[in-house]
């Protein structure tokens, strides 16, 4: 068996491993870049011709999650591969096409939805050539529940990527006890931490540098066994903070089809 990761290493999001074995190949995601729209035209072509090269081949593709840095490149693969996601996923991304007109798309004609397991914490396994996959449910609470049930032999080291809508990077420290304590009752020894504030926007702002040397030095703690506490946020004022971020989602809703007052609503979750 080879594992090849084709993106994500090096950038956040665009996801995209690959699984190969004597008898099959599968992919886990197929991720559009979150900075995809500010690539040039050259470099979004050069993108989907990775995702169809990548695809072309494959006997599945499985979505972990409705994020379109798991599964925005879906629709260059114009193949018949066999395409795996839950069900709430597989609604999400045919919504989207259709908000986007394009309700016909190919790939969203090979979606098999997976089936959740008598435990309803796991999903019935797919075999695909001489690999089985048996996908499991990643709420974080459900996963530390059932790692409580289920304890591993060995315990490897736990380290926190965490971040959060708010500006304060301090709003994720809850999350972090939670993780702390989780880790002290179970007898998982706990490594780094990096808190990012302001959520998602700040990697399509001036100080996404900000984020990149942060998740370095997170990196480099952990490969080196020096535990360290880390953060970061935008550094601006909280009325300059709520002024960007609101004209950010407001443009964002724009490309869905998703007004303010939508926004404003808990329906906008439905």
């Amino acid at each position: 068996m080879t594992i090849t990761i084709h993106r994500g290493t090096h950038e956040i999001g665009g996801s995209c491993v690959e699984i190969r074995t004597r008898q099959a190949k599968i992919l886990l995601d197929l991720g559009l870049p979150l900075d995809f729209d500010a690539r040039s035209q050259e470099q979004q072509k050069q993108i989907r011709r990775e995702a169809l090269e990548w695809a072309q081949d494959a006997d599945a593709i499985f979505i972990s999650h409705y994020h379109a840095d798991h599964h925005g490149l879906l629709p260059d693969t114009h193949r018949d591969v066999a395409i795996y996601a839950t069900a709430g996923t597989a609604a999400m991304m045919h919504v989207t096409e259709v908000i986007h007109g394009r309700g016909d798309a190919d790939y969203l004609r090979h979606i098999s939805v997976l089936f959740k397991d008598a435990d309803d914490r796991k999903f019935e396994p797919v075999i695909v050539g001489d690999i089985c996959i048996t996908p499991y449910t990643v709420d974080l609470l459900n996963f530390l529940k059932y790692l409580e049930e289920h304890p591993l032999d060995h315990r490897p080291t736990l380290s926190v990527l965490i971040n959060c809508g708010f500006l304060e990077y301090q709003q994720n420290e809850i999350a972090i006890r939670m993780l702390r304590l989780f880790s002290e009752r179970n007898g998982y020894p706990f490594g780094s931490v990096l808190m990012i504030g302001s959520g998602e926007a700040i990697l399509d702002s001036p100080f996404r540098p900000l984020v990149r040397r942060q998740i370095r030095r997170l990196a480099r703690s952990i490969e080196r066994r020096r535990y360290r506490t880390l953060h970061t946020t935008m550094p601006l004022p909280r009325k300059v903070f709520l002024a960007a971020s609101t004209q950010y989602w407001l443009r964002y809703g724009q490309r869905f089809g998703t007004s303010r007052r939508q926004m404003e609503t808990m329906q906008i979750e439905a």
